[in-house]
């Protein structure tokens, strides 16, 4: 039989597997005390009812039970409309229980509501309605059976009798008041099911999607940190290796011997000024108090970044269409943030250096950046992972650049998406929100 403490490896039980295997234990449950009740009734109670026919319901409801759990060895996923069935047999099972025992006046017709009640935790809000319309129709079919009366337990058939005493009409007023107050007090907690559990497990989705979202993002918090760590670690120890390059490359300078090779060394010694500016602007950013958070126009800023892109790559070729309400607006910035959008136009200059297209736009309270190249695009198996710390789309990258990209965009409520464009490239997709104005 299956059991809902079984983890299969391949994930083919599901939580829906699980969810109808509870059903059907709650079956079992309800066969079992129903046929203890019979028997309860044949020994002490002497309740009139046809108990063939119910027998013959109970026997057709455990073979419904009994097929269910058979269903359940199989490993095709069970969805929400198989569920809403199995609820639905439910509910007719159930129904044709009370109908021959008592119809209304069982004290256990409540338990109709436990179908409604399920649908409302695991199903979607629409079969919870069709479910609500189901188990009230249902309840409402027992008050058409003509012996209803004949099942009201003791206590209120003696204060109905006593009643009538002084009333001879009031003894089936009185009857047929309760039983009104009891279809109302039915419909009403059918429609409190219906929409306040359907509230509260929305409810509870939120949250649950806030708390993963907050869990990812301490973890890349603390990937960052890692990779900070690590920054700050590889400047510290290349440091002493550079100093040590740049004596070595003054005495040869300073060598008569190596006047043949001066412009060789010459260039040395550039590449090592270059290496140690990239350290010092490493260790300047590293401090948050030399990052202040500036407010920007726009267009200033799409100005600057196009601008410090083309003197760093100066062998890629960028064409910007700028939209003209840039000017208009502005946006909260900071060197990172400009970083990180260079790093992009980097990647795409990487990918095909020869054509780069730029847009820049106003939508929605937001700057729109869309940086589109025509190189090979993104690999398919890496559309999904593309701001893993791990994750690479060059053939010797590290995939760090777009991973910081993206958490630094994140941090100020942006998004980075990136895309394979039709015929070939990638389309990256940068969505800003603009400083609010009062």
């Amino acid at each position: 039989m299956f059991s809902p403490f079984i983890v299969d490896t391949n994930h083919r039980y599901t939580v829906a597997h699980h969810n109808l295997f509870l059903i059907g234990l709650v079956r079992c449950i309800v066969i079992i005390l129903a046929e203890v009740g019979i028997l309860i009734n044949q020994q002490w109670l002497h309740f009139s009812f046809n108990s063939e026919f119910t027998q013959m319901v109970l026997g057709a409801f455990t073979i419904v039970t009994a097929l269910t759990f058979f269903r359940l060895q199989a490993t095709k996923p069970v969805t929400s409309l198989e569920t809403i069935g199995q609820l639905t047999l439910d509910v007719v099972f159930t129904t044709s229980l009370f109908g021959l025992t008592g119809g209304p006046a069982n004290p256990f017709v409540s338990f109709l509501l436990f179908p409604l009640t399920v649908s409302a935790a695991i199903l979607p809000w629409r079969y919870t309605w069709v479910m609500m319309l189901l188990t009230i129709t249902c309840y409402a079919s027992l008050f058409l059976l003509p012996n209803a009366e004949h099942y009201t337990p003791h206590h209120i058939t003696s204060s109905i009798h006593h009643a009538a005493t002084k009333s001879p009409s009031l003894e089936h007023s009185a009857f047929s008041l309760h039983m009104a107050g009891m279809w109302v007090n039915f419909t009403l907690s059918g429609l409190f099911i219906s929409f306040f559990i359907v509230m509260m497990r929305n409810q509870i989705k939120k949250q649950q999607f806030k708390i993963n979202e907050q869990r990812e993002t301490a973890l890349k918090d603390e990937q960052l940190i890692g990779i900070a760590t690590e920054a700050a670690t590889a400047a510290h120890h290349m440091s002493t290796p550079l100093s040590t390059m740049a004596v070595i490359v003054n005495d040869l300078l300073s060598s008569p011997a190596n006047k043949h090779i001066k412009d060789d060394i010459l260039t040395l010694s550039a590449q090592l000024d270059n290496c140690k500016t990239v350290l010092a602007g490493l260790r300047h950013h590293a401090d948050a108090k030399n990052n202040p958070l500036t407010s920007i126009s726009t267009s200033l800023f799409i100005k600057n970044l196009i601008d410090e892109f083309r003197l760093l790559r100066p062998e890629a070729t960028i064409s910007e269409d700028l939209q003209d309400s840039l000017e208009e607006a502005s946006l909260i910035a900071d060197a990172p943030l400009r970083l990180s959008i260079l790093n992009v136009l980097n990647n795409s200059a990487d990918s095909y250096p020869t054509e780069i297209l730029f847009n820049a736009y106003i939508e929605n309270n937001s700057l729109h950046i869309t940086i589109r190249d025509f190189g090979p695009g993104i690999p398919e198996h890496l559309e999904g992972a593309i701001s893993q710390p791990t994750t690479s789309t060059k053939a010797d990258g590290m995939g760090l650049g777009l991973f910081l990209s993206h958490s630094t965009i994140n941090r100020f409520g942006g998004s980075l998406r990136l895309t394979n464009a039709t015929g070939g490239g990638t389309i990256t997709h940068i969505e800003l929100p603009l400083q609010q104005t009062i």
